[in-house]
């Protein structure tokens, strides 16, 4: 019986010590741009392929950027969160932001853009997945590009 007892107590142990170091990964250095980028932001413009928008149809969509984490919901669909994983290069001019979907509607997904940030105003620029990445912050018919400015949030 002491045997029986003695391995199951092994057996605790050897779950318990699996279940302490499961979440032990080791953190990722965040670059001091991308934590620039940290917080809660709303949508107040966007132009895709040269449509603007209306705000109105903004107003319900949020963005949270966190460590190298982006995701994005609209109010009227708060089941239907996107979370990229997002990785930028300031090196070049503009600035790069790309975006990975690492969960939610399009898994796999990468999206190409640019961004500045200008105090609470950060502007992107993205491409469709199969066109080059932009090369300026402009939305037209001919470019099928997307221009988003978000503002932060205060607390």
């Amino acid at each position: 019986m002491s045997r029986k007892r003695n391995g199951l107590a092994l057996v605790g142990l050897v779950v318990l010590s699996a279940l302490a170091g499961a979440g032990d990964e080791p953190k990722k250095d965040i670059p001091k741009e991308l934590k620039a980028l940290e917080g809660k932001w709303k949508h107040v413009e966007m132009t895709s392929h040269g449509i603007v928008v209306p705000v109105e149809r903004l107003r319900a969509l949020h963005t949270v950027i966190e460590g190298d984490q982006l995701s994005t919901w609209s109010e009227n669909l708060p089941k239907n969160r996107t979370t990229f994983e997002v990785s930028i290069d300031s090196s070049q001019d503009p600035a790069w932001f790309t975006m990975t979907v690492v969960d939610g509607p399009g898994k796999g997904f990468v999206s190409k853009s640019i961004y500045k940030l200008e105090g609470d105003r950060l502007t992107f620029c993205t491409s469709r997945p199969m066109d080059p990445r932009p090369r300026n912050f402009v939305s037209t018919v001919d470019l099928k590009t997307t221009l988003l400015v978000l503002e932060r949030e205060k607390p």
